[in-house]
């Protein structure tokens, strides 16, 4: 079921610092700066993949993480862009 689009004015709709990485194992992630509304049109709409929540549930561990890891982010700025772990 779809919700209304609620229009909300944000009082203090500062800057924010993000990574961004196609990928939570990406090694190389994009420093961007953005306002807090920005980001949060960002969110709301969610990345849909093929398969149902049936096939999901069967399908192991590993496989499902493969699925979700359709981009990432991270608050703040990483130096040089670099995350480490993954």
């Amino acid at each position: 079921m779809e919700q209304p689009e609620k229009n909300i004015k944000l009082a203090y709709d500062g800057e924010i610092h993000l990574a961004v990485g196609a990928s939570k194992t990406e090694k190389k992630w994009k420093n961007r700066q953005m306002s807090w509304s920005d980001f949060t049109q960002r969110l709301k709409t969610p990345t849909v993949t093929q398969e149902t929540v049936e096939d999901y549930k069967k399908m192991p561990k590993s496989k499902q993480g493969e699925v979700k890891d359709v981009g990432a982010f991270i608050g703040g700025w990483l130096k040089e862009g670099r995350r480490k772990r993954g």
